[in-house]
């Protein structure tokens, strides 16, 4: 029986907890609710325009479903020669994403019937959330296996581990014998599912790495390559500046009234310093945040209009709770303050554990941090290492031209220092 809890760790995994969250953190709630989104994913689909450009048989592939992916990833395609990217595109043999939604209809009584033999409280939560995941979990088993015959590709690379769409392909693969490299597109935690289902991995440091090994990974070859989509940007590293402009960089989860008291204390007690607004793409409530930043003379930042590093330009301190962001910032010295608006102390990633952002749990708390803050760029951006394994090395800024090499096969030994760990896993430094 497939497993198609597993296919959709994203929202079945109680480990990961994502049904714990906030309700407008997650998709709208319901089977009725998801089966229609189902239908309208495949009319949405079936009606796409299909472009002229045809994916080469034993092409390398890069796998993308989310603006934020792409970004991990557009770096290393320039420099791979024959590659393509699939999945949001609209190729006339590109992921045959309609065709997976249609043949999903069918299975819409397999999974009800899953769902009431259901006994995993969790789990049965679950098909309120991704029914629709369950439907394309079965049918991706089918479509994608005569897909991937097809097209014949050489290598597959994938850009994230948790969605339904990704661990669908990354299995299928894997049962055809097709090389699959997990490239990783954000920090990750010890919730993660482990990477026993990909050829390789590309993993940005240490942190990811400990993380990856306390999942389970095994018996697999674990690059640490840095972060690719940092690479245009090395040489916008700041140096010591005046805090001038505070960007508010806000996630599904965040407490929406704990960042209103803060938003308005900051524009009332720092009047001269610019503040912009950037909530994360997941987050549902993009109108409310916008009207927040109007309100209080803001700017605000659109994630789908301006990339992250782009955005880092005209800041000099960054302001978030749960959130990748706070990472990137360290790579180019902008600190960064941990707003824990739920006073839960989570931090998800460890940032505050390892020094790279400084902790506040209310607004006053953050006041006094910026009227305090002693700026020291250069250690900003070494306390990022732990995540980024490239930082102060001869890849720092180069982390794509690594990552082409090693899909190619060209990684060249000299390169890294190789290790196997307690789990049999081969473990590629950076010399």
């Amino acid at each position: 029986m497939l497993d198609i809890y597993d296919i959709n760790y994203e929202f079945c995994s109680e480990k990961l907890g994502n049904l714990n969250f906030p309700a407008d953190t997650l998709p709208q709630k319901g089977i009725i609710i998801r089966i229609l989104s189902l239908l309208k994913g495949f009319a949405s689909y079936a009606l796409k325009p299909k472009l002229d450009t045809l994916i080469k048989k034993d092409a390398i592939l890069f796998f993308v479903m989310a603006q934020n992916e792409i970004h991990s990833i557009k770096s290393i395609t320039s420099k791979i020669p024959e590659s393509y990217l699939f999945g949001m595109d609209s190729y006339k043999n590109g992921f045959p994403l309609a065709k997976i939604y249609f043949y999903s209809i069918f299975f819409i009584p397999v999974v009800f019937y899953r769902y009431l033999i259901c006994r995993n409280e969790y789990q049965k939560k679950s098909f309120s959330y991704a029914f629709d995941g369950f439907c394309i979990a079965y049918a991706s088993k089918i479509i994608l296996k005569n897909y991937l015959r097809e097209i014949s590709p050489k290598k597959i690379i994938i850009a994230n581990q948790l969605s339904c769409y990704h661990r669908s392909l990354a299995n299928t693969a894997k049962n055809l014998g097709i090389e699959t490299i997990y490239i990783q597109h954000a920090s990750v935690t010890e919730n993660f599912s482990d990477l026993n289902v990909f050829s390789s991995a590309l993993l940005e440091g240490e942190d990811s790495l400990m993380k990856y090994q306390l999942n389970g990974t095994a018996n697999s070859n674990l690059y640490l390559i840095g972060m690719p989509k940092f690479d245009q940007f090395f040489d916008k590293i700041k140096q010591s500046e005046l805090v001038k402009t505070i960007g508010v960089c806000t996630n599904g989860t965040d407490d929406f009234d704990a960042y209103v008291e803060l938003i308005n204390n900051l524009h009332q007690s720092f009047p001269e310093i610019e503040l912009i607004i950037r909530p994360h793409p997941s987050d549902r409530r993009k109108s409310a945040w916008f009207d927040l930043a109007m309100k209080n003379n803001a700017k605000f930042s659109d994630v789908k209009e301006v990339e992250s590093f782009k955005f880092f330009e005209s800041t000099s301190l960054i302001i978030a709770g749960d959130s990748n962001i706070h990472l990137e910032a360290g790579l180019l010295n902008i600190p960064s303050i941990y707003f824990d608006s739920s006073k839960k102390n989570i931090d998800w990633y460890g940032f505050v554990k390892n020094k790279l952002a400084h902790y506040a749990d209310d607004a006053a708390h953050v006041l006094a941090q910026i009227n305090h803050f002693s700026i020291n760029l250069l250690e900003t951006r070494s306390r990022a290492k732990f995540y980024v394994e490239t930082v102060n090395t001869k890849f720092d800024g180069k982390s794509s031209v690594l990552a082409s090499l090693i899909i190619q096969g060209n990684h060249y030994s000299y390169n890294f220092k190789i290790e196997t760990d307690q789990f049999g896993n081969t473990i590629f430094r950076v010399i």
